[in-house]
């Protein structure tokens, strides 16, 4: 896992964030969707684009992720690059999954 470099001024996050490929299923009315987290960091994630999952901002999911868990999430952005989430509510075992994950990119 690498963090991800931006420039300043695109980067509207204030914790750090890691590349990371994680196997995930997006729940949503009440179906399963499969797909990858692409990167994470303490307050949310990035999701590919899961087909034939359509979302909106503010949309609330359930994410099922490898190494992390089940979370809640809301749509905060969709983009070129997938769908962009906040962790909410925030979650002790996420930040749990974060922090052993940042442990992981700096032993390799």
């Amino acid at each position: 896992m690498d963090e991800i470099p931006l420039p300043a001024s695109d980067e509207r996050r204030r914790a750090q964030r890691y590349l990371v490929t994680l196997s995930a299923q997006v729940l949503a009315a009440e179906r399963a969707y499969r797909t990858e987290v692409l990167d994470v960091s303490a307050g949310g994630m990035l999701l590919a684009p899961a087909s034939g999952l359509s979302v909106g901002l503010d949309t609330q999911l359930e994410i099922e992720a490898a190494m992390i868990g089940r979370v809640r999430a809301r749509v905060v952005d969709v983009s070129d690059h997938g769908i962009h989430l906040r962790i909410d509510p925030p979650m002790s075992q996420y930040d749990s999954a974060i922090e052993r994950l940042s442990i992981l990119s700096q032993a390799w």
